[in-house]
């Protein structure tokens, strides 16, 4: 999936309020029909996930995007936890990169793959990258051992 162009639908949340930054665009890997957005299992997650948003509706757009994964529960603001997750990380593996500017990010590669765990559309911390794969899963894994990690059956495509 990587690095290919393709046209698809999304679903964006719409927030309370005026401010729409405050919300990540996200496509759904199955998209209900138009018509019955509103109440579709889909829209109804994402409002799980991402509290304060009031419903969803169809975006379009053209690019590759990044597959969220899981999210990582804990209690207290991700810059407490940013140190722990990457001293626990590498424990597990060994081509890891962090940085904590305002928000938290951490990359971990082996060849050509990456996940990417951070803070960048959401409060808490989120397991992403381009396609599913093993590297994945071993992050996930490892995550685990000390996390309550939330994967998600279908994995949601991050927009914006």
């Amino acid at each position: 999936m990587r690095g290919q162009i393709r046209t698809s639908a999304a679903i964006m949340l719409k927030p309370f309020g005026q401010d729409t930054a405050q919300f990540p665009m996200f496509k759904v890997l199955k998209l209900p029909p138009r018509d019955r957005l509103a109440n579709s299992p889909e829209c109804v997650r994402l409002i799980a996930v991402y509290r304060g948003a009031k419903g969803c509706e169809f975006m379009e757009k053209d690019d590759p995007s990044k597959l969220i994964f899981a999210e990582i529960r804990y209690a207290g603001n991700y810059r407490d936890v940013h140190s722990d997750l990457v001293r626990l990380l590498e424990g597990y593996f060994s081509n890891i990169q962090s940085g904590l500017q305002g928000d938290s990010w951490i990359w971990i590669t082996d060849g050509d793959d990456k996940v990417e765990i951070d803070t960048f559309s959401s409060m808490t911390h989120e397991v992403k990258s381009y396609a599913a794969g093993p590297l994945v899963q071993k992050v996930i894994n490892a995550l685990r051992i000390k996390y309550d990690v939330q994967v998600f059956d279908e994995p949601f495509e991050m927009w914006g």
